[in-house]
C-alpha cells in the first residue's frame, strides 16, 4: 500500500516539474526584453561549487563539522546558480518558441533545436535544485552538476547560432552566461 502512495507521489512529482519547465508566463514579451532579463552565470565558480573532487579535498582536509558547514555553503551557493541556469533556459525557450513557426526553415530548425534543449536543461535544473535542498539538509551528501554546466555551455552555443540566423547582421544579442 505504501509502495503505490509512492509511486502515485513520485508520478505527480514528476508531472509538477514538467508542468513548471514546460510554462511559460514570458510569452508575452518581445525577444529583446526577454533577452536583456538574461542572468549571468559565472561557470567556473560554478563548476567549482559542484565538483566532486573538490568536496572529496574539502572533506580530506576539514574536520567533519567544518566540512559540513562548507558544504551547506557551497550547495546554498550552487542553489543560486542552477536557479539562474533554469531561469534562462525559460527564457530561452519563450524566444525559439516563437521562432519556430518561422517561414526560413533554418531558422524554424534552429528554433526547434534550441526548445528541446532549453527543456531539457530546464528539468534537470529543476531537479538539481531538488538535490541541492537534500544536500542543504544533509551536508555529507555530495552533489554533482556538471552535466548542468555542460549542457548549459551546449545551449548556449546554440543560442548564438540560433541569434546570429535570426537577427539582421550587425545587431548581436548577449549570450546567456555573459
Amino acid at each position: 500500500m505504501i509502495t503505490i502512495f509512492l509511486i502515485i507521489g513520485m508520478v505527480a512529482a514528476l508531472l509538477f516539474v514538467f508542468y513548471i519547465a514546460r510554462r511559460s508566463v514570458l510569452s508575452g514579451q518581445t525577444h529583446d526584453e526577454l533577452s536583456r532579463q538574461l542572468a549571468a552565470v559565472d561557470l567556473a565558480a560554478f563548476r567549482n561549487l559542484v565538483d566532486p573532487n573538490e568536496s572529496r579535498y574539502l572533506r580530506d582536509e576539514l574536520v567533519p563539522a567544518a566540512f559540513r558547514a562548507v558544504q551547506r555553503r557551497r550547495a546554498i551557493a550552487a542553489l543560486a546558480y542552477v536557479k539562474a541556469v533554469a531561469h534562462n533556459a525559460a527564457l530561452l525557450m519563450a524566444m525559439a518558441n516563437r521562432a519556430r513557426s518561422s517561414p526560413n526553415p533554418e531558422i524554424a530548425s534552429a528554433a526547434q533545436a534550441l526548445v528541446d534543449q532549453a527543456l531539457q536543461l530546464r528539468i534537470r535544473s529543476l531537479f538539481l535544485i531538488v538535490k541541492l535542498w537534500v544536500g542543504i539538509a544533509l551536508p555529507g551528501l555530495t552533489v554533482s552538476g556538471s552535466s548542468i554546466i555542460d549542457r548549459y555551455q551546449d545551449i548556449s552555443s546554440g543560442f548564438a547560432d540560433f541569434s546570429r540566423l535570426n537577427r539582421p547582421a550587425g545587431n548581436a544579442d548577449p549570450s546567456p552566461n555573459s
